[in-house]
């Protein structure tokens, strides 16, 4: 169905990062409600105690190991986990991602510095672990309304985000007939953010 997560009756292991708040941990709860046996990792270890002993409570498998994406080891080990709770792993969801978007002039290199770890080097960490045991079949950056600009530290560019998410979507629907019906066909698979 369009739109619609599916897992394969029950038999879906899943490895995902950033899932302890927001997306990641909608993510958890919609792929425990529908059967998927979930390793959630984050580097909040409290938070994700607290969602596993809730998905267990309503009959969901998971466990959790607590996971920095800058590091390479981390994420080994949230593949490692998933495999030997599970025996395998089919899903990874590659979740984990900071914003602290500021205007240039600002020169706030150090968030730009973290962006590069967290957003493309904790990706590559992730594909990385997750290749070693898992044949990717589909990848897809999707397009997920978040909150995002919660995160934003400079109030002028938060101000501006609804106005452009705006200006997306009415661009998106200015294609042509047989790519707007391509488009919107689309499952929303998100494996890297």
């Amino acid at each position: 169905m369009k739109g619609e997560l599916q897992c394969r009756e029950s038999k879906t292991r899943s490895s995902q990062s950033g899932a302890s708040r927001g997306i990641g941990e909608a993510t958890a709860l919609l792929l425990s409600e529908r059967g998927a046996k979930l390793v959630l990792g984050a580097r909040r270890a409290d938070r994700l105690k607290t969602l596993v002993d809730h998905i267990a409570s309503t009959g969901g498998q998971a466990a959790y190991s607590p996971t920095d994406v800058k590091r390479r080891d981390d994420l080994a080990n949230l593949v490692k986990l998933t495999c030997e709770r599970f025996g395998k792993l089919d899903v990874l969801v590659n979740n984990a991602g900071i914003a602290p978007t500021s205007l240039l002039d600002e020169l706030r290199v150090q968030d730009w510095e973290e962006m590069i770890d967290v957003n493309i080097k904790g990706v590559l960490y992730g594909i990385a672990a997750a290749c070693e045991k898992l044949r990717v079949t589909i990848i897809s950056p999707g397009f997920v309304q978040t909150n995002l600009a919660d995160s934003m530290t400079n109030p002028e560019v938060k101000a501006r985000l609804p106005m452009q998410w705006t200006r997306w979507r009415s661009r998106r629907t200015r294609l042509p007939a047989p790519l707007r019906s391509r488009w919107n066909s689309r499952p929303m698979w998100m494996w890297a953010r």
